[in-house]
């Protein structure tokens, strides 16, 4: 019996060397908008990404996918109020149609909500272009103190492209009149 005791014991306490993720009581929450809902193939539209206010944060990552089908990148940045300073970088990965945001501190921080980045896309095909959020992550705590926040990545923005209006000026006709009624058809040469 004292052996059986003894063999669970070893195995709590080995289970509890096992290194585990941490989640924190708190909720950072991620979220994507449009400066624009409907656009035409060759508009631009901006893409921001934000943070809520975290406690006591090492961090934050987050990647922007694109629909590359349907919009192009065209510039971007970390946005330059984001509290987390010159401790961000950014990234175009054109590959897998994702922007990124990393940014590392040196020890725990309050972070203020934010705007992490700004892209700029432009519209190449009709349809609809959805903007969506993943691998977010925001890290707190050092060691085998720290861990993740529980962290809401499910904010989209989708944009609606519409296609290009042409203008036709300058047109010649061989006829004098023309009636048109719906639903009829009329060859012009």
């Amino acid at each position: 019996m004292k052996r059986i005791i003894a063999v669970l014991l070893t195995l709590i306490l080995a289970l509890s060397l096992i290194p585990t993720v941490a989640f924190a009581e708190g909720n950072v929450t991620f979220t994507v908008t449009a400066s624009k809902s409907q656009v035409t193939v060759g508009d631009e539209v901006d893409v921001t990404v934000a943070v809520s206010a975290i406690e006591k944060s090492r961090g934050v990552a987050v990647y922007l996918n694109y629909d590359k089908a349907k919009v192009q990148y065209v510039s971007g940045g970390a946005d330059d109020t984001t509290t987390l300073g010159d401790a961000s970088d950014y990234e175009h990965i054109e590959s897998t149609a994702q922007v990124g945001f990393v940014a590392e501190l040196k020890k725990q921080t309050d972070v203020e909500a934010s705007t992490l980045m700004t892209v700029k896309f432009k519209a190449i095909a009709d349809g609809e272009a959805t903007f969506s959020l993943c691998d977010a992550e925001a890290p707190y705590g050092e060691g085998k103190d720290g861990g993740l926040y529980d962290v809401d990545e499910s904010s989209t923005a989708k944009v609606t492209i519409n296609k290009p209006i042409v203008k036709v000026t300058g047109v010649t006709l061989n006829k004098s009149t023309m009636s048109l009624v719906a639903t009829a058809e009329e060859t012009l040469t």
